[in-house]
């Protein structure tokens, strides 16, 4: 997504994460992410991912440019919000990526036939794929290393 939303390939990442929760640390993994992509055109993309959110499925986008800021919120059940003396209300988050992109999935799904049943090029290129494996593959090298590893172009 940062390179779709960046319209350029990132040419280096920094990464650091941890497991709070024992049973990820159990399993090696972990919980909670900061990668901090950076582009040859001196822009950077901040990404922080946790998988600890209690009160739901919280995904947000922001870009600040000199310009402006472009933001793309969460989803809410409703967009009332109950503003009184004693804070603001609103509706939960949707409680997973599930729920929050059914439509999403049902979209790809019809892409998936498209492409198989009717020849249609498929959105995603074999490009897009290598260039997020490499970003992966690199964040992973950065965050054992503890230090900021280049981007295989």
């Amino acid at each position: 997504m940062a390179r779709w939303l960046m319209r350029e390939e990132p040419c280096e990442v920094f990464a650091t994460a941890n497991a709070a929760l024992p049973q990820v640390a159990a399993a090696h993994d972990v919980d909670t992410a900061i990668l901090v992509l950076r582009f040859p055109s001196g822009a950077s993309c901040l990404i922080d991912n946790s998988r600890r959110t209690t009160y739901g499925y919280d995904q947000r986008v922001e870009a600040l440019g000199s310009t402006g800021m472009l933001q793309a919120r969460n989803h809410h059940a409703s967009l009332v919000a109950v503003s009184t003396e004693q804070g603001v209300t609103a509706d939960v988050l949707s409680h997973s990526f599930p729920e929050r992109y059914a439509a999403a999935y049902a979209n790809m799904l019809d892409h998936f036939c498209d492409v198989v049943l009717k020849g249609v090029q498929p959105r995603v290129t074999r490009a897009d794929c290598v260039a997020a494996f490499l970003i992966s593959d690199a964040a992973t090298r950065s965050m054992a290393s503890r230090t900021a590893v280049r981007i295989a172009p």
